[in-house]
């Protein structure tokens, strides 16, 4: 009902649109101008639970790597753990290099869970999240390479 009033009115929909949703800023920088984003996808609060028990809960292969990872360990890249992006939750993320890193379990070896991924995927780029996947087992035989692909992965 509201749009069809709105359709109705000679306004500015673009303010008016801004004014109804705060912008969040994500703190990376182009230029001098900070980019900012309408609506809150990153870290919903419905979420935190959820993140908090994945956190606490990492895979073998997800703690393995974490701990190349954290602490600027690679390149000085920030990296989190178990991050939301709208209804999605990452297993590593990069805001400075807007990067998803995703392990792939057994569970993701079926052709339902491979749809399913390739979906959310497509989701995350559509925002302009690059999302990069290893399965679990690469992570404990090849470390340096996985390493080299998040590296090369990197914009800068």
């Amino acid at each position: 009902m509201i749009w069809i009033i709105l359709e109705s009115l000679e306004i500015n929909k673009k303010a008016l649109y801004s004014s109804l949703f705060e912008d969040v800023c994500l703190g990376r920088t182009e230029g001098s101008k900070k980019i900012c984003m309408q609506n809150r996808i990153h870290s919903r609060k419905y979420l935190e639970p959820y993140r908090k028990k994945l956190r606490k809960s990492l895979t073998p292969a997800e703690a393995f790597l974490w701990k190349q990872l954290q602490n600027k360990k690679l390149e000085g890249r920030k990296v989190r753990r178990q991050h939301s992006v709208e209804n999605f939750i990452l297993d590593f993320f990069c805001y400075e290099e807007m990067l998803g890193i995703e392990l792939d379990g057994q569970v993701h070896f079926n052709e339902i869970a491979t749809e399913s991924d390739k979906i959310r995927t497509e989701k995350l780029n559509q925002l302009g999240i690059k999302v990069i996947r290893f399965e679990n087992r690469m992570v404990f035989e090849n470390l340096p390479e996985v390493l080299e692909r998040i590296k090369a992965s990197f914009k800068s």
